[in-house]
């Protein structure tokens, strides 16, 4: 175990649990599941690890070249199909772990070696409302669309900056794929975890590119693909994939907004053409900033795909983050997403908000609990709820809130002694049925 102790000065000094050696006692360091980056920099300065609450902390542990030296060539052992002679390597560790080795040749003071830790427990979708990445109406709104009513599902990118989060978030919202669906996942390093007991993770290699396993993956007939990140020409087989009715397609993207999403995906060199762009149903922005020290992650804005003028794809936002409340609120655009839901499903607006609201209540619900839910659980809990919500809805505007005020299907009724009952019962046959 480990002996995690910070300073009360704001430099948070982890102080690592000795071993005989000085490379024991930095793979010790792989067992908090609380951190998420370690970093060798050189025998001369001391190691440093990036926490989860505390951010960038100093450790009180060094480590000698040899020892470094050491831990790359297990890495190069236990890897045989990795080219030694290379000056920058990246790999896997046996936990899953990715750990990315810069040769002494090239770094002064060298080799650097960073490793990107795996998380034993995935993080969940509750785990996400409770920290405050996001709100409950959002996870609800998604768990709509993800879904897509059993009708039509969205395909939805993740994007952000360098560990803003964004594959984390694309993890943490499987659980509302079908339990039932086959899902194949490509990454240029396995870090997706799906609950799902029907998953196909497919890994590109030096010989066999993530653009090669798409092209493979659309004669596996899939209910849902998913991309870890889409960098390269893959991004054409992605849209093509959406374009010809494979729906729910998932990936994340670095980029720094909505719009610079749209401008990387139809550029070098992924280079989408415009006229694929439109089966784009969302863009999930997320970023991460620095609060008293702490490292927050939160999903800043979400748009949609409304239309193109000439080569312009335009952009609704359908969610925006208010930074004077550090809230994510749903705007007053009417939602292209919901309307071909809503049109493929079959039913009226006033039922999709009612479904919505109920799944609010639900996810409420488990983020209020105390327990410390898994994804095979929540798994299992969610797709029984979204049989129960989508048969057990009706088309009375009974949901709590009005987010398009200007559209008569969507009044709020004035019986609303009446439909506080009505969610009531909702309320309390949701519970029996959960738990």
């Amino acid at each position: 175990m480990l002996n995690n102790n910070y300073n009360e000065k704001g430099n948070y000094i982890y102080r690592v649990k000795r071993e005989d050696s000085d490379l024991d006692s930095f793979l010790n360091l792989l067992y908090d599941d609380r951190l998420e980056e370690i970093m060798y920099i050189g025998e001369k300065k001391t190691v440093k690890v990036f926490h989860r609450e505390y951010g960038m902390c100093e450790t009180d542990m060094k480590m000698s070249k040899k020892s470094a030296n050491s831990l790359i060539e297990q890495v190069l052992n236990s890897s045989p199909d990795i080219d030694g002679s290379g000056k920058i390597i990246n790999s896997s560790l046996a936990d899953g772990s990715r750990i990315n080795i810069v040769r002494g040749e090239i770094v002064d003071d060298g080799p650097v070696i960073t490793i990107r830790k795996f998380k034993k427990d995935p993080i969940t979708i509750i785990d996400l409302i409770r920290n405050k990445t996001m709100t409950v109406e959002f996870a609800a709104y998604m768990w709509m669309c993800i879904e897509g009513l059993n009708a039509n599902p969205a395909n939805i990118i993740f994007c952000g900056g360098t560990s803003s989060g964004k594959t984390t978030t694309l993890n943490a919202f499987s659980v509302f794929i079908p339990k039932k669906s086959r899902i194949i996942t490509i990454e240029d390093c396995f870090e997706l975890r799906l609950p799902h007991s029907h998953v196909v993770a497919l890994e590109s290699t030096n010989d066999v590119s993530m653009q090669n396993l798409l092209k493979t993956t659309l004669r596996m007939r899939p209910n849902r693909i998913l991309i870890g990140e889409v960098r390269d020409k893959e991004a054409q087989d992605l849209f093509t994939a959406m374009n010809i009715g494979y729906g729910g397609c998932m990936g994340t993207i670095h980029s720094n907004s909505t719009r610079e999403t749209i401008t990387r995906v139809t550029n070098k060199p992924m280079e989408v053409p415009i006229i694929l762009i439109r089966n784009l149903d969302l863009i999930v922005m997320q970023k991460k900033k620095i609060i008293d020290g702490k490292a927050q992650r939160y999903v800043n804005e979400v748009s949609e795909i409304s239309g193109s003028e000439g080569d312009n794809p335009l952009l609704n936002t359908v969610f925006s983050y208010n930074e004077r409340t550090n809230v994510l609120e749903r705007t007053n655009v009417p939602s292209r997403t919901r309307a071909k839901i809503v049109n493929d499903s079959g039913i009226s607006i006033a039922r999709f908000e009612n479904i919505l609201a109920a799944r609010k209540k639900i996810l409420s619900a488990l983020a209020e609990r105390s327990e410390k839910y898994r994804n095979i659980e929540l798994l299992d809990i969610l797709d029984q709820q979204s049989t129960i919500t989508r048969e057990q809805a009706t088309d009375e505007p009974v949901y709590e809130s009005n987010p398009y005020k200007n559209n008569n299907t969507a009044k709020i009724d004035e019986k609303s002694k009446e439909n506080e009952s009505l969610f009531g019962k909702m309320s309390s046959f949701f519970e029996e049925k959960m738990f």
